[in-house]
């Protein structure tokens, strides 16, 4: 699964920053501490499940808003993946103030919107 991982973070970067992305031992500790969390909330905890997951992610990336968008590293996106997720559930916020925190079945919500789109 990592390997697929780092292809699918890899080719979105290479699109969305036009250049590749620097892989090292810091970012790939950063992609298995990403892959282990998508795993802890997705309620089918296949490997496919946690790729679709992370595949959703950077599909959805221009949902962002500016700041988030422009934390394009691993460990940046490791670092804000519940901010990443509660803002593609809610939609960009400009301040925490009546922010909603995502919870396990809104993942799973996120994840079949992704299925139906990709069908």
């Amino acid at each position: 699964m990592y390997k697929d991982a780092i292809n699918i973070y890899w080719r979105w970067h290479m699109e969305y920053v036009s250049f590749p992305p620097k892989i090292d031992g810091q970012q790939g500790k950063a992609m298995k501490s990403l892959l282990k969390y998508l795993q802890s909330i997705t309620k089918d905890k296949s490997d496919q499940a946690v790729l679709d997951a992370l595949s959703y992610v950077f599909f959805h990336w221009d949902k962002l808003d500016d700041y988030t968008k422009s934390k394009t590293t691993l460990s940046q996106i490791n670092q804000n993946i519940v901010s990443i997720l509660t803002q593609l559930k809610n939609g960009k916020q400009t301040n925490n103030k009546g922010a909603k925190h995502i919870t396990l079945s809104d993942v799973d919500k996120l994840l079949q919107q992704q299925q139906t789109i990709n069908s």
